[in-house]
């Protein structure tokens, strides 16, 4: 079940390091997925990446 919500700061923190991280390693990230319980949310979803 996909949950409305906005991420919080330190989850855009850990996204936008795993991303660098990725990148020098030239892998494109494309996307990343917080899940709590049942519900979740996608970032790519919301084109946030």
């Amino acid at each position: 079940m996909r949950q409305e919500h906005v991420t919080s700061d330190a989850d855009d923190r850990l996204t936008e390091a795993v991303k660098k991280a990725v990148e020098r390693l030239g892998i494109r990230l494309l996307g990343h997925v917080s899940v709590a319980g049942e519900n979740y949310y996608g970032n790519a979803d919301e084109e946030k990446l």
